[in-house]
């Protein structure tokens, strides 16, 4: 108290300060979290979950330099504010970090900031949990048409660019542009697409099936894209690439799966994962064998993704 805040304790519950009495509770935030931090040092069960944010440095360095205490910190929640802090250490996944190595520490930062956007199954599963737990009770009526996929493109803009056979023979080979265009039919049970979007890039979660097993990659889309950009040149021209010893190798979704699944998603080039369910706008299924492109509202969307990426082992 007398280090942080120059008080000395007046009572029960007063405090004297250069600028005169008060009761205790007028002792700075930063004060106040160290000494609850003294009180329960020695109570094992109480585990104290802060920011780094909630005091200043002068409190950190203080209880670093003077305390062996143990806090806990979501990792999404580990930032540069932890950088200047003597005689601290973070402890993550059973490896101790230290500030004073700069390299090391700097990606652990990198690390646990993007940790709300790495999709695993225990976050997919616990965002959709939370979705189902919140869920609206009521009774899920998918309007549905079928139709053949140059009927279907005819209703957004840009549609002529897409007809042009001239155009997909450039893109796709002769039976590549059969097989991905003139025979493939659209399912589809929404009442509502964009002709555009909102944002720059959207997120796009894809779920293919390789001979019976799921595979998750995450992309984002053309730059302010159109639905039908969207639908042709991430979706059924859709690439995932891997660096190789040769350098970056891409993989048409066409070429390395019997099908596959896409989740499209409201915002801009990420989309923290607990929330996913409610960014959801709507998924687009292909399926090369049927030739059919199936496209689902978002309710659907969320189902049919949580359901196939239950199956992938991690």
């Amino acid at each position: 108290m007398k280090d942080i805040d120059s008080a000395e304790r007046k009572g029960d519950y007063g405090v004297a300060t250069d600028m005169g009495e008060s009761c205790i509770t007028c002792l700075s935030t930063g004060c106040k979290l160290g000494l609850l931090a003294l009180y329960y040092r020695t109570n094992p069960r109480v585990k104290l979950l802060i920011e780094i944010e909630a005091a200043g440095k002068n409190v950190w360095k203080w209880l670093a330099s003077n305390e062996n205490l143990q806090f806990y910190v979501l990792k999404e929640k580990v930032n540069y504010a932890f950088l200047g802090i003597p005689h601290i250490e973070v402890l993550d996944d059973g490896k101790i970090y230290n500030p004073d190595d700069s390299h090391k520490f700097w990606e652990l930062i990198h690390r646990c900031e993007n940790s709300p956007y790495i999709v695993t199954k225990k976050t997919e599963n616990r965002a959709y949990q939370h979705y189902m737990g919140y869920r609206e009770k009521h009774v899920h009526c998918p309007v549905k048409e079928e139709l053949e996929i140059t009927e279907f493109i005819k209703r957004f803009s840009g549609s002529e660019y897409y007809l042009d056979t001239e155009h997909f023979n450039d893109t796709f080979s002769e039976d590549e542009y059969t097989d991905l265009f003139e025979d493939f039919r659209v399912i589809n049970y929404c009442s509502y697409l964009p002709d555009h979007f909102p944002f720059r890039r959207h997120p796009i979660y894809i779920c293919g099936n390789r001979q019976n097993k799921i595979e998750f990659e995450k992309t984002n889309s053309v730059t302010y894209p159109g639905f039908l950009e969207l639908l042709f040149s991430d979706v059924l021209n859709g690439e995932y690439s891997v660096m190789e010893e040769t350098g970056q190798v891409f993989h048409p979704y066409r070429k390395e799966y019997d099908a596959w699944f896409a989740l499209i998603l409201e915002g801009d080039e990420s989309c923290p994962v607990q929330t996913y369910p409610k960014d959801t706008m709507f998924g687009i299924e292909v399926e090369m064998e049927k030739k059919c492109i199936t496209i689902y509202d978002n309710e659907q969307a969320i189902d049919r993704f949580h359901s196939l990426y239950s199956k992938i082992v991690e």
